[in-house]
C-alpha cells in the first residue's frame, strides 16, 4: 500500500493501549501531522495476525467498531478511510483536522477480526483518548486564488459560484462568509441556497456556492415572495470575508471582492452544433481547441469533455478552460496519430444557468 507517513513525521501524541500479556506487543495510538499531508491517526504495534485479518475488513460499520475519530465522545465519526501499512492500522480523515480542536479517538481491540479466542489483557480494554492538532507552526494563511465564472458578465439566473483557495480550508464555514452587494452597497438578502452540508472538493481548496434556484427560476414561490437574487443589467460585488479560516485556523490574508455585471437570463439549452473546433496536426502535441459561443460551468466542463481515439479509448492528456469558460483546450500526452477522433461530452455538462445539452433548466411542466 502507499506509504502515508514520511520517516521524518513528528509524533504529536502517543497513548499506550494497555499492558502486554504473554509477551505480546502493547499497541499505541499516535497522531501525526506530516508536512504537506493530512493528519493521520495510527494504531501501531498490533500483532501481524491482526494486521493480516484487517486487510479483509470491507464494511464501514466494522471499521467504526474498531476505531473512530470524532469531535467529541458520542458524536458521529469523522469521515475518512482506513488502511493497513507499515505494520500499523491507520485512519486518514477525508478533510484535514482543525488545528486547536480536540478530537476523541476510540479504539476497541476486542473488535479486531483476530481477537476471537485470544486472552491478551489489552484486547479487553477499550481505549478512549483525546487528541488535538497544535494551533501553532502554521504556514502562510490562505487567500482566494480564483472565482469562477472568471468573466465580468454573469447571467442573472446564475446557479453556481466556485471559490478557489491557495491552500486547504477549515471544516467550518461556508456560505455564511459569502455576500453579494448591489450597486448601492446593500447586501442582497439570502441569495445562496441554505444547506446543512458544505460542498468542497477532496482537498478543501474549492468551495461551491449555490444560488437559491427557487429565486433564480421564474414562477417559483421564493422568487414570487422575495424576488430574484440577481436582476439583469445590474452591477454587483461578491465579497468573501477575511474571517473565513483555513485548515490551521488562520483567517484569510485579506477579504476578497469581485465586481460583476448581470446580463439577461440564459434560458436556452447547450447546442453542440454551434461549437467551433480547431484541429491539431498529426504527429504533434498541439491542443484541440473548442469555442462554445457561450459560457459553460468551469468545473463540469473539465469533468465532462474528452477526446476519444479511433480505438475507442479516451486519449490521456491535460484539459483547460479558456476564454473565461467560453472555450476548452486539450493537449495529449503523446503526439496525435492520424485518424478520426470524437469529441465526447457527458450529459452532466451545463452552462452557468444549469441548461444542459438539448434541455433547458427552466421547463414548463404543464407543456408536454
Amino acid at each position: 500500500m502507499r506509504r502515508l507517513l514520511p520517516a521524518a513525521a513528528a509524533i504529536l501524541l502517543a497513548v499506550a493501549c494497555g499492558p502486554s500479556d504473554g509477551g505480546s506487543a502493547s499497541p499505541a495510538i499516535h497522531l501525526f501531522h506530516p508536512n504537506g499531508a493530512p493528519s493521520v491517526v495510527e494504531v501501531a504495534g498490533l500483532p501481524a495476525s491482526d494486521l493480516a485479518a484487517l486487510a479483509d475488513v470491507k464494511d464501514d460499520a466494522h471499521w467504526h467498531a474498531i476505531l473512530t475519530v470524532a469531535v467529541r465522545a458520542g458524536a458521529p465519526p469523522v469521515i475518512g478511510h482506513y488502511t493497513v501499512a507499515d505494520s500499523s492500522l491507520r485512519f486518514t480523515p477525508q478533510f484535514p483536522l482543525d488545528p486547536g480542536r480536540t478530537y476523541t479517538v476510540r479504539f476497541d481491540p476486542s473488535k479486531l477480526p483476530a481477537s476471537a479466542g485470544r486472552t491478551d489483557a489489552w484486547r479487553a480494554q477499550v481505549v478512549t483518548t483525546d487528541v488535538a492538532m497544535p494551533s501553532g507552526a502554521a504556514p502562510m494563511a490562505a487567500h482566494v486564488r480564483r472565482v469562477s465564472p472568471t468573466g465580468d458578465e454573469w447571467p442573472a439566473n446564475l446557479l453556481r459560484i466556485y471559490i478557489e483557495f491557495s491552500s486547504p480550508m477549515s471544516t467550518r464555514g461556508g456560505a455564511e462568509h459569502l455576500h453579494i452587494l448591489d450597486e448601492r452597497g446593500t447586501e442582497v438578502v439570502e441569495p445562496f441556497l441554505p444547506l446543512d452540508y458544505d460542498f468542497w472538493n477532496s482537498d478543501r481548496t474549492r468551495f461551491t456556492a449555490f444560488l437559491d434556484p427557487g429565486r433564480q427560476k421564474s414562477g417559483l414561490v421564493p422568487r414570487l415572495e422575495m424576488g430574484p437574487a440577481l436582476e439583469p443589467g445590474k452591477r454587483y460585488t461578491l465579497v468573501v470575508d477575511a474571517a473565513w479560516h483555513d485548515t490551521y485556523g488562520q483567517p484569510l490574508t485579506e477579504a476578497f471582492r469581485r465586481e460583476f455585471r448581470t446580463v439577461a437570463p440564459d434560458l436556452m439549452p447547450i447546442d453542440m452544433a454551434k461549437w467551433k473546433v480547431s484541429l491539431p496536426k498529426s504527429g504533434t502535441t498541439e491542443s484541440v481547441r473548442v469555442e462554445f459561443g457561450e459560457i459553460l460551468d468551469r468545473q463540469l466542463m473539465l469533468r465532462a469533455l474528452a477526446i476519444r481515439a479511433p480505438s475507442g479509448q479516451i486519449v490521456p492528456g491535460d484539459a483547460h478552460a479558456e476564454k473565461d469558460e467560453r472555450g476548452w483546450s486539450f493537449a495529449p500526452e503523446d503526439p496525435w496519430p492520424a485518424g478520426r477522433y470524437e469529441l465526447v461530452a457527458l450529459s452532466i455538462l451545463e452552462d452557468l444557468a444549469g441548461n444542459q445539452m438539448g434541455r433547458p433548466f427552466e421547463v414548463d411542466t404543464f407543456t408536454k
